[in-house]
């Protein structure tokens, strides 16, 4: 039998208008949490207490873009950063729209993990509405592109729509989940048949998902944890990972990509365009299947 490998995924829509304090004390209940990669929303005022707060074993990836996305990876001598990057989807209005990533070690796997925040859905915007479909169909190119052969993709964020209930909208542009479906990604929600509560209004709008054409990636369990000081609730996916018949994420006879050995990494000086450039909660009670 193959061996076999649990990835642990989080997701945190953070609140730009928090204190210090107040986001402090959500990173501090996500590192309670354990991950091995974490997505964060509207960090972008935080980066020095996120920074501060973080420690040695972890590191960050933080994007000067509007969403001012950040990543923060576990660092042990088999995980730690490779690389990172980030697309512009869109300039707006009403704001400009990103997909960031990072390039992770995992053992023996090259995994990518990819961050957006939609924008809201608008009932009498057909414009708004293209602008958040194009960011879903962007995703879906750039995890299809990332997560080629041996690589293994994610992607997660908050999508400001309900997933399925969005399905049922024959008026709206963008099925969010069906689009993902046809490309080949799965959400966890999708994959594991349940839509819990996890932003504003109690709709699943906070996602994690993969991708896995080889089948080597199975969603083992998840979580919707009690909502700290966000209007969103963080969620977490673990993941089993077999190992490839060749051995890893690498590749053969090519060396796997150095990847960071420093503590925490400040990317703030990354500008867009300058890698990969690619074509295109609601309540406290606690939500969990195990």
């Amino acid at each position: 039998m193959a061996e076999a490998r649990t990835l642990h995924l989080m997701e945190m829509s953070m609140q730009f208008s928090d204190s210090s304090t107040q986001f402090i004390s959500d990173i501090k209940f996500a590192l309670d949490q354990d991950f091995d990669l974490l997505y964060l929303t509207e960090a972008g005022s935080f980066h020095n207490e996120l920074r501060r707060t973080l420690p040695d074993r972890y590191q960050q990836v933080f994007f000067q873009n509007y969403a001012q996305d950040a990543f923060v990876v576990k660092k042990t001598d088999h995980s730690g950063i490779r690389d990172r990057g980030s697309r512009k989807v869109h300039p707006g209005p009403p704001r400009p729209v990103h997909i960031s990533w990072v390039r992770t070690k995992f053992y023996d796997e090259d995994i990518y993990y990819h961050g957006a925040h939609w924008l809201n859905k608008s009932e009498s915007s057909e414009a708004r509405d293209a602008k958040h479909e194009r960011t879903t169909k962007l995703m879906c190119n750039l995890v299809k592109r990332h997560g080629q052969g041996a690589k293994l993709a994610f992607f997660a964020g908050d999508t400001n729509i309900p997933e399925r209930q969005d399905n049922l909208r024959t008026d709206r542009r963008s099925q969010i989940d069906g689009t993902f479906r046809q490309n080949g990604l799965l959400t966890i929600w999708d994959e594991m048949e349940v839509t819990p509560p996890t932003g504003p209004g109690g709709g699943t709008v906070d996602i994690i998902g993969s991708y896995s054409p080889d089948k080597r990636v199975k969603a083992k369990r998840w979580k919707v944890h009690p909502r700290q000081h966000s209007d969103h609730r963080p969620i977490s996916a673990w993941y089993e990972i077999t190992k490839s018949k060749g051995g890893g994420g690498g590749g053969k006879g090519k060396p796997p990509p150095k990847f960071a050995q420093a503590g925490n990494v400040d990317f703030s000086d990354y500008a867009d365009g300058t890698v990969y450039p690619l074509p295109y909660a609601i309540d406290d009670s606690d939500l969990t299947n195990g």
